[in-house]
């Protein structure tokens, strides 16, 4: 059951991942934040009702699986509606393109960033710390570049896609290539 909601949480989060990229593309914003907040509601509530019903572990782990669940069902429906809204055929000619080698080296970078935040998260280093003020100064730590990284990625989000999206429009490569370039330093650097 483990291995299977753990397999479940790295496939939905993948799946999420694209339908959020999209919504972030087409400036979808405001459907985006209402899909976080109903996350972040549905979180507490869903672990309260397990600890009220005492379903226990398996219940907690239902609740793992079911948050990310509702989240991507959520992001799907939206960018199905974005879809609908899209020309029937697309604007520019994509004979040239090499979108897929930009998504893999694109989420070869995500992936990666993600795996160093893991490497530094408190489940990880929690195990390895002995002792409870080595924990209490990690944790505060941990919080603190968690909020300077937060603050660093944020404004990111709105603005990378858009930008690579404008600059693709223009059949401009050189810029292209610089823009990734640029951005795939300030993602190493962080």
């Amino acid at each position: 059951v483990f291995f299977w909601s753990l397999m479940a949480l790295v496939f939905l989060g993948a799946i999420y991942d694209v339908f959020m990229q999209t919504l972030t593309a087409y400036f979808k914003q405001r459907a985006s934040g209402v899909i976080a907040f109903v996350v972040q509601v549905l979180s507490p509530l869903l672990r309260l009702v397990v600890v009220v019903i005492g379903w226990g572990i398996l219940g907690f782990v239902g609740v793992l699986v079911t948050i990310p669940l509702v989240a991507t069902a959520l992001a799907a429906w939206q960018t199905t509606r974005v879809r609908r809204e899209l020309a029937p055929q697309p604007t520019l000619d994509a004979a040239g393109a090499r979108l897929p080698q930009r998504i893999v080296s694109y989420s070869s970078l995500s992936y990666w960033q993600q795996l160093t935040e893991y490497l530094y998260s408190l489940d990880f280093v929690l195990l390895a710390i002995p002792g409870a003020a080595a924990v209490a100064s990690f944790k505060f730590a941990h919080s603190l570049i968690n909020q300077i990284l937060g603050a660093l990625w944020s404004p990111l989000a709105g603005i990378q896609i858009p930008l690579f999206a404008r600059l693709h429009g223009r059949n401009d490569e050189r810029q292209l290539r610089e823009a990734y370039a640029i951005l795939s330093k300030f993602l190493v650097a962080i």
